[in-house]
């Protein structure tokens, strides 16, 4: 074997010398392989492998011998070794010679200190579980105990023992000077000179464990239960999570005893219920110092049929009463399971209202109570209520009857002024659009053009439609001023014949432009009075019947009627 005592410091070598027999011999014998590191080796860190069932370590001088999971599963240290770290699983060693230390970081290791070895230091970390050793030989001078379910015996006894993690034991014939505890869940069995208490006072040693069913069906009420331990009594505040949502809290106090919480929560199923919920219960509680420590436990269950959750969903939206341009409906809505959802209220489509809803199957009504500012000239509206939560989508709807109806507006509508002669009042008072489209297609009025025209005189009002017959829709709505009494624009359905861009010259005023309805006569659209040079209006007045038969508009608006209304369309005076 290589001397290795000229390597420099932190040099790793992983040095094996297998001892075995020719093929030929290793088929004829039972006796297994022995890897050996003897005399002739140096080392500062050596990393221990081989194939062999067992191995015996008595080399020269290692600082560190380390067994991990490449070693073979017995080995036995007989001298050479400072420190030892065993960090394979399973491991059985051997430590029959002196050593400075002995860690602990793998699990179900087997350790003996028989008389002949000993050990300054014994350390099992957090990582270790499952660990046994046992030191027959004289006084150690400092165990420390962490992990899980690790055992020590000493029959010769410590000058110190630290004792920590879970589950884990020191017992033996020796005693200890002094035993520092910092854990309730760990014990020591062996006698101490003085003793150390550095066991939390808060929740450091909470045992939370919670139990629910691993799968639940819609509609099923969710159960679960949660066994607490803590070793001596402390006041809680208890709350549980469902998917990081507070369902419910308590406050109780924990230990030493257990302590058992119930729940039972009905679900309801919403946008952040997944097929896979998780349930958490978090415990809360000061320790003596007075800071907040929390301690918790979560589980997760399954949801059977969980995508299906609204497929039993029924909307019926029914008329409450709507009428005279007001929109009332009623919804009646009810599911198997309690589910969140949007619930969005629509109009011919269009959405008006929505809200957030939970319908399980005790139902669940709600209603729909809005003005219509633009009402369809039909008179009636769809008003639906569509539920949706994800993909998911329920829905329902209703034909509703709003506005007037035909007859109604037959019977409003009149052509005799109604007003007091004053553009003020004219600004304030009109039909609305339902009941002027209302009204000309119950007429039944139809036009040579894309367009109808009806003069309102009650109201001093151009309205031009757009469409065809039975299917009228306003366009526009100008203000006008008819004629007065004694030369009243003549009620009737007349026909424009022709237009006249540069209008009409009556020596002491003109009006232009002009669109000529009433073939034959001289009833017009136009302008107000101007002066013969067209610089400034010598007659202003509209709104109320003024002119001498002809309907009188805005400048703007009779250009607009010079542009866009074409001869033949018809002319509706009423």
């Amino acid at each position: 074997m290589k001397n290795l005592s000229r390597l420099p410091i932190c040099v790793l070598a992983a040095l094996i010398l297998a001892l075995a027999a020719a093929p030929a011999a290793v088929a004829e014998t039972e006796t297994p392989a022995v890897v050996s590191v003897g005399r002739d080796v140096t080392a500062d860190e050596l990393v221990l492998r081989g194939e062999g069932d067992r191995a015996v370590v008595n080399a020269g001088h290692i600082g560190r011998l380390v067994i991990g999971d490449d070693a073979p599963g017995e080995v036995r240290v007989a001298g050479g070794v400072d420190e030892l770290e065993i960090s394979g699983s399973g491991r059985a060693v051997t430590v029959a010679s002196p050593v400075t230390s002995v860690k602990i970081t793998g699990e179900d290791a087997r350790v003996n200190i028989p008389w002949g070895g000993s050990a300054g230091r014994l350390e099992l970390t957090e990582d270790s579980k499952s660990c046994e050793v046992k030191a027959a030989t004289s006084k150690i001078d400092k165990v420390e105990l962490y992990g899980t379910d690790n055992a020590v015996t000493l029959d010769g006894g410590a000058g110190e023992i630290v004792l920590g993690g879970v589950g884990c034991r020191v017992d033996g014939e020796g005693e200890a000077d002094k035993l520092t505890s910092l854990t309730y869940r760990s014990d020591c069995s062996l006698p101490a000179g003085t003793t150390e208490d550095k066991r939390p006072t808060g929740l450091g040693d909470l045992s939370i464990d919670i139990d629910t069913a691993s799968t639940i069906k819609p509609g099923d009420t969710l159960t679960a239960s949660a066994t607490l331990t803590n070793p001596f009594p402390v006041d809680c505040k208890l709350s549980w999570y469902l998917n990081g949502e507070l369902i419910g809290d308590e406050e109780a106090a924990v230990g030493p005893e257990e302590t058992e919480l119930k729940l039972t929560h009905r679900l309801v199923f919403d946008e952040k219920l997944t097929d896979r919920p998780e349930i958490k219960l978090v415990a809360t509680a000061k320790n003596a110092g007075g800071v907040t420590e929390t301690a918790s436990d979560r589980v997760s269950f399954g949801i059977d049929r969980f995508y299906s959750v609204m497929t039993g969903m029924k909307v019926k939206v029914e008329d409450a009463g709507s009428g005279n341009n007001r929109i009332l409906a009623r919804a009646r809505l009810e599911n198997p399971v309690d589910t969140k959802c949007l619930a969005v209220w629509t109009v011919n489509g269009v959405p008006a209202k929505s809200h957030s809803v939970t319908v399980g199957p005790q139902g669940l009504e709600l209603t729909l109570d809005m003005p219509l500012e633009s009402p369809p000239a039909s008179g009636t509206v769809y008003v639906g209520l569509k539920l949706t939560q994800g993909r998911r989508v329920a829905s329902g709807g209703v034909k509703l009857t709003v506005g007037v109806t035909p007859e109604e507006a037959l019977a409003t509508v009149t052509h005799k002024y109604a007003g007091d002669r004053t553009l003020q009042w004219a600004l304030e008072h009109d039909y609305d659009e339902n009941m002027k489209t209302v009204f000309v297609n119950a007429k039944g009025y139809e036009s040579a053009t894309d367009r109808l025209v009806w003069v309102n005189l009650t109201y001093q009002r151009v309205n031009v439609f757009k469409g065809s017959k039975g299917n009228w829709v306003l366009e526009k709505t100008f203000l006008c001023g008819t004629g007065a009494s004694g030369s009243g624009t003549p009620v009737g359905e007349y026909t424009v014949w022709y237009s006249q861009p540069n209008g009409w010259n009556h020596g002491s005023y003109i009006v232009r432009p002009v669109v000529r309805f009433n073939v034959g006569s001289g009833y017009a659209f136009h302008s107000r009075l101007w002066n013969p040079s067209h610089t400034r209006l010598i007659d202003d007045r509209i709104g109320f019947p003024i002119s001498a038969g002809c309907v009188r508009m805005y400048d703007e608006d009779a250009y607009w009627m010079l542009e866009n209304i074409l001869p033949g369309t018809k002319v509706v005076i009423h």
